[in-house]
């Protein structure tokens, strides 16, 4: 009698990236990208929010900046300058970014 094989399941995945980057080198030479293809990375989710104290805050760290790539620039020094990962935070460690969504920020930076 012949003996039956494991079932084999066979997984295959697809995906398409596209070639939108920006050069922090010089913002001045960025493509412009309509606002219509950015919309899904400008929403909001459970755990991003996008109301409140958090555009509060980045109407603050952008104030004067003119383009995408100028307020780019502006949140991402912000948040270098004013954050720090906290090691004993669960799921805040390298490769979890997404997890750790309580940095902490120096009490200067704080929300007032």
């Amino acid at each position: 009698m012949k003996q039956k094989s494991a079932p084999v399941l066979t997984v295959t995945s697809r995906a398409m990236t596209r070639n939108i980057s920006v050069d922090t080198t010089s913002p001045r030479r960025t493509r412009a990208v309509p606002r219509a293809q950015l919309q899904h990375f400008l929403r909001p989710t459970k755990l991003i929010p996008t109301t409140g104290i958090v555009k509060q805050r980045a109407d603050e760290i952008t104030a004067g900046s003119k383009t995408d790539a100028d307020k780019s620039r502006a949140i991402y020094e912000w948040i270098v300058a004013n954050t720090r990962r906290n090691p004993q935070t669960l799921g805040c460690a390298p490769g979890t970014s997404g997890s750790c969504s309580n940095p902490t920020i120096s009490p200067e930076s704080a929300p007032t």
